[in-house]
């Protein structure tokens, strides 16, 4: 067998060539890196040289020099200052005055329920004197004598307990005369809450339009009225019937003459 043509030296050889190749391959990148580096290196020094833009560099010794600079005057002139900066602000909310105003508030509103607490019960006190049973004799209240000569008719003995009058003469079934004390009455109780004003010559209907802005309290006055005049101008008799239709809403002239006066 020839050992030049066998494969074995062919293998050999092959191997040997890669081994040969490596190695060249590995001397020769250092020295192409070394050669790119220096190449840079130059490069970057011959920028360096060429500008004046990089006063930080020594062109003779290829370094850095000291640059002086400047301190502008504004920062100079505070160099010997004795500013020293402030504690900072302490934003402490007093919200006492809040308390103080929800105080006021409660003594205004307290204050305020208590004169409207007296105010009902003064209404109250006052509705219940004038609306009581009408039978009472609580109802008798005495007016003026001279008020009561001013009413339009004479009335006899010169009464001012008017309303114990009317009852009277009801219970005795004379309803002619009380009907004359009821509506005697009710004008000087109309005069005495200043709804109407009393005068001599003065007559029933003048009253009545004195009256026209109560209209409730006018449609009582009158259905009185007219039963009185049918009595003491015309000499009519009076039933009970008619009487206690005036004396049944005694009550209610209380109560409307009342809401009257304090509206």
């Amino acid at each position: 067998m020839n050992w030049w043509n066998s494969p074995i030296r062919n293998q050999l050889l092959i191997r040997c060539s890669l081994i040969v190749l490596f190695w060249s391959g590995s001397l020769v990148q250092p020295l192409a890196a070394q050669q790119i580096s220096g190449n840079g290196v130059n490069a970057g020094k011959d920028a360096f040289r060429r500008s004046a833009r990089y006063p930080w560099y020594e062109r003779q010794t290829d370094g850095i020099r000291r640059v002086n600079v400047k301190t502008p005057p504004d920062i100079a002139g505070s160099r010997d200052s004795r500013w020293t900066p402030g504690k900072p602000r302490n934003f402490n909310w007093n919200f006492n005055f809040l308390g103080q105003l929800m105080r006021g508030i409660m003594y205004v509103l307290l204050a305020t329920l208590l004169i409207a607490l007296i105010i009902v019960v003064a209404r109250a006190a006052s509705h219940s004197q004038l609306t009581e049973f009408p039978d009472s004799p609580s109802h008798g209240f005495g007016f003026d004598a001279s008020r009561v000569e001013k009413l339009p008719f004479q009335l006899e003995g010169g009464a001012v307990d008017l309303l114990p009058m009317a009852k009277q003469f009801r219970d005795q079934g004379d309803f002619r005369k009380a009907i004359i004390y009821l509506f005697s009455y009710k004008l000087l109780r109309l005069d005495q809450e200043r709804l109407i004003r009393l005068a001599k010559g003065k007559t029933n209907r003048q009253y009545l339009r004195e009256l026209r802005t109560h209209r409730p309290l006018r449609s009582l006055v009158e259905l009185t009225m007219v039963a009185f005049e049918d009595v003491f101008f015309g000499e009519h008799d009076l039933d009970r019937q008619r009487f206690e239709s005036c004396w049944s809403s005694l009550d209610k002239f209380h109560r409307l003459a009342v809401q009257e006066v304090t509206t």
